[in-house]
């Protein structure tokens, strides 16, 4: 028989543990992915070039979206102020609806 308390800490050390192989896998799936990317472009270096050119891209288009990307990533979770009211908004219409 377990007490509360054990049963909390057991729960507690269980979520733990979960979020910690959560996230070395992710580091572990990001780290291959990143792998691969670098052959690719290693060994893909002709294809690319031609696929740049057919497809106008160029050298800082790429920063360009490097650079939005990263921007996008740095800002993800965090709600734009109109966006809330337009969610509020919807979900008032959606209960005005149903009245």
């Amino acid at each position: 028989y377990a007490s509360a308390f054990n049963r909390h800490v057991y729960i507690d050390s269980f979520f733990k543990q979960w979020d910690e192989d959560k996230y070395l896998n992710l580091g572990n799936m990001l780290n291959r992915n990143y792998i691969q990317a670098r052959q690719i472009i290693d060994e893909q270096q002709i294809a690319i070039w031609e696929a740049k050119i057919s497809l106008g891209i160029s050298n800082n288009d790429i920063k360009t979206w490097s650079l939005e990307q990263s921007h996008y990533l740095a800002t993800a979770g965090h709600e734009a102020e109109w966006d809330i009211h337009a969610i509020a908004y919807v979900e008032l219409l959606q209960k005005l609806r149903e009245a």
